[in-house]
């Protein structure tokens, strides 16, 4: 069963670093990643950004991440999106996405408050055969991991 996997990190070096550990344990059998895609929430101003975007077939082949990015964007976001957050069609819409891909709001909830100014996470759909390497790698890099099982 796929997970939809959040590795955030003290910074976007660190984000960086965990996209490599999901390239890695994908490559040698332990995970198979669909997709994955950074982002950021800046230090000035707090705005939330998609710094390494999904891979264009990525996007049909794993809606997920796809959703769960464009939730995060519109509910987390920057001034931009704080105009768009105070009109119901934008909250709605983030929400459906969300419903449609499979999790709940308290999933993105609980994403929001470790996702501090400055900090990074890697968003990503994978299937694990062993979910303690995942874990460990992500820990020995400074992440904190969370899962949402999809449907």
């Amino acid at each position: 069963m796929a997970s939809l996997l959040v590795a955030m990190f003290d910074d976007e070096t660190g984000a960086r670093g965990g996209r490599g550990i999901l390239r890695d344990l994908h490559t040698d059998g332990t995970l198979t990643l669909y997709a994955m895609a950074n982002i950021a929430r800046e230090s000035k101003g707090a705005g939330l950004v998609i710094r390494q975007p999904l891979e264009p077939a990525a996007a049909t082949i794993a809606p997920a991440v796809g959703a769960a990015i464009g939730a995060l964007v519109t509910l987390l976001g920057g001034p931009i999106t704080a105009a768009t957050r105070s009109v119901t069609s934008g909250l709605v819409s983030a929400v459906w996405d969300l419903d449609e891909a499979g999790f709940d709001a308290a999933f993105l909830d609980r994403l929001s408050r470790h996702l501090p100014a400055g900090s990074g996470a890697v968003i990503a759909e994978a299937e694990e055969d062993r979910q303690w390497s995942l874990d460990a790698n992500i820990l020995a890099h400074g992440g904190r991991l969370f899962r949402d099982a999809l449907p």
